[in-house]
């Protein structure tokens, strides 16, 4: 497991929903000092402390973990397709257009080179 990548997404994932590190941890109901070490890449994390954390960034263990895994494209589709799928049926079928029309470019700047 890349515990400095994982460190860092908690970091960031905890920053965008605008909570210190001590609110955090108070929530996780574990010290500062832990998870300041968990941030920072330096300390363990045991299976229900990140499921708990997971849980509190709305987030799924997957996705924190997604640097350890070699298939990362797959926890990627899954997200992707897991967060288009609570969509309304109208909202899907524009999502899945823009995304069409996305990988047309791509694809085009990709045959290009």
């Amino acid at each position: 497991m890349d515990k400095v990548a994982l460190g860092r997404r908690i970091k960031a994932m905890r920053q965008n929903l605008g909570m210190t590190q001590e609110e955090f941890a108070e929530r996780l109901n574990c010290t500062n000092s832990h998870l300041g070490k968990i941030e920072n890449g330096k300390g363990g994390i045991s299976i229900e402390l990140l499921v708990s954390v997971a849980n509190m960034l709305h987030t799924t263990v997957d996705q924190l973990l997604l640097d350890s895994y070699d298939y990362k494209e797959q926890v990627i589709m899954r997200d992707l397709y897991e967060r288009i799928d609570k969509f309304p049926v109208k909202t899907k079928i524009l999502t899945c257009d823009l995304l069409r029309q996305l990988v047309d470019i791509i694809e085009k700047a990709h045959d290009e080179h």
